[in-house]
């Protein structure tokens, strides 16, 4: 909230609700060896926004996305290196996978993820992360923002609706 020591927002609702995103299972073909080429097959999962397919990754305890993360797929701070992620059926879950829009095309997330890295996708599959979005006011004028809140960290998560 906006203010240092007295706050010039108030918080005026939350709703917990779920952040859909892919997990991409995948070989990064990392290539070794400076005369003698050899390469190292490394399973990896890297997290997609399900939207616009713009990579997750972890920035000093902030969940962040970007188009293209330029390391490593392997040293890419994820969701993997954070949380345990559980299967969990349809029916335990509050969700409508109508809202979801489009269907998720295998061979549209193998082609985006070729293109940015050396890799091999093996599948792909929904993944819903917890997030609160939250309703504040500001106490002056009355302007009300949402704000994003992931479900591990509690820091401010930028999402595109």
């Amino acid at each position: 909230m906006e203010g240092t020591i007295f706050k010039s927002e108030k918080f005026v609702s939350a709703k917990f609700q779920y952040l859909p995103l892919i997990q991409v299972n995948l070989i990064y073909l990392k290539e070794r060896g400076l005369f003698r080429k050899r390469t190292e097959e490394i399973p990896e999962n890297l997290y997609l926004d399900y939207k616009n397919m713009d990579m997750l990754y972890v920035d000093k305890k902030h969940i962040k996305f970007d188009s293209v993360i330029d390391i490593d797929p392997d040293k890419i701070i994820d969701l993997d290196n954070i949380c345990e992620i559980k299967a969990k059926s349809g029916k335990e879950l509050d969700f409508d996978k109508r809202k979801l829009g489009k269907k998720m095309d295998l061979l549209e997330i193998k082609q985006n993820m070729e293109r940015k890295y050396k890799v091999n996708v093996l599948k792909a599959e929904l993944v819903l992360f917890p997030v609160w979005i939250c309703k504040i006011e500001n106490k002056k004028n009355s302007k009300k923002r949402e704000l994003c809140i992931d479900g591990i960290f509690s820091n401010e998560i930028q999402i595109t609706n």
